[in-house]
């Protein structure tokens, strides 16, 4: 018996193509979306491996450049280690002659009275008249200066402290510089003649002692020339540069008062010797 087909309607036919057709949208859109995540995963990843290929030739660069420097610090000191400079010390000394132009002195008085302010009064009075006699011998004012001033009470018994109406002694001392070696003795003269108690040792100076340090600072720099050309004939060597220079000043020194004076001894014509020695290392071949 003949198997009847079931009849096909329009109707299921449309259906069967409306479901093939939206299978085939479902796996080109499946399809789709696949490849759009392989083509962000692929930019992603293209986006790192060049990143680190950016950092590695970063890397690589400073590494080698650290390297060339290091080769040629090293080649810098190629040989060098070895290398022995030879040097030769020498020694000068220059001296001159210099003549003081001008001279200090201290000098003053104590007073004593009853009271300070008579003490002080009696005392301002001798003081005045030592002033105006330095002026009138044409000292300028600039040129006297106060040194020292004390005031302070007699004790008559000095362990216990105790005063018993032993009075106040009133002190002042004048540092006065004399530009004129001339006017030395009328100075002394007029504190005698003011009653001046206190006369301190005269002090010659030179206003400027750097003028003589530079002419002694030539004669010692002639010398030593004249011994390098002799030691480089007698020892065979050259002298190629100057390693170290040193000089020493001699011939003055500042006192308490903060004035140049003379360490030596004076000449009889009151001439002073001022010395300058230096000292040379020199680089030989």
């Amino acid at each position: 018996m003949p198997v009847k087909k079931p009849a096909v309607t329009r109707n299921s036919a449309a259906k069967r193509r409306r479901s093939v057709s939206k299978t085939k949208q479902e796996a080109i859109v499946e399809h789709d979306g696949h490849h759009t995540i392989h083509e962000h995963m692929g930019y992603f990843g293209r986006k790192i491996l060049w990143t680190l290929i950016g950092i590695l030739v970063v890397y690589g660069i400073v590494l080698l450049g650290t390297l060339i420097r290091n080769n040629m610090k090293e080649y810098e000191h190629i040989g060098q280690e070895n290398a022995q400079v030879r040097t030769i010390t020498i020694e000068s000394e220059g001296e001159v002659l210099a003549t003081p132009d001008s001279a200090f002195v201290v000098m003053g008085m104590q007073t004593v009275s009853e009271t300070v302010a008579l003490a002080q009064e009696e005392n301002n009075e001798s003081m005045d008249a030592l002033m105006n006699g330095l002026r009138q011998l044409g000292i300028e004012k600039s040129d006297i200066k106060l040194f020292d001033y004390q005031v302070y009470p007699l004790y008559n018994d000095e362990e216990q402290g105790v005063t018993s109406g032993g009075g106040y002694n009133v002190s002042q001392q004048l540092q006065v510089k004399i530009r004129n070696l001339n006017k030395v003795q009328d100075v002394f003269d007029l504190a005698g003649q003011v009653g001046v108690d206190s006369v301190g040792e005269l002090r010659f100076a030179v206003d400027d002692p750097g003028v003589y340090y530079a002419q002694a600072r030539n004669e010692a720099v002639r010398r030593l020339n004249e011994k390098t050309e002799i030691l480089a004939q007698t020892l065979g060597v050259e002298f190629v540069r100057i390693v170290q220079y040193d000089e020493f000043e001699g011939g003055f020194e500042n006192n308490h008062e903060g004035i140049q004076i003379p360490t030596e001894e004076m000449g009889e014509d009151g001439a002073m010797n001022v010395k300058m020695g230096i000292r040379v290392v020199f680089e030989i071949e």
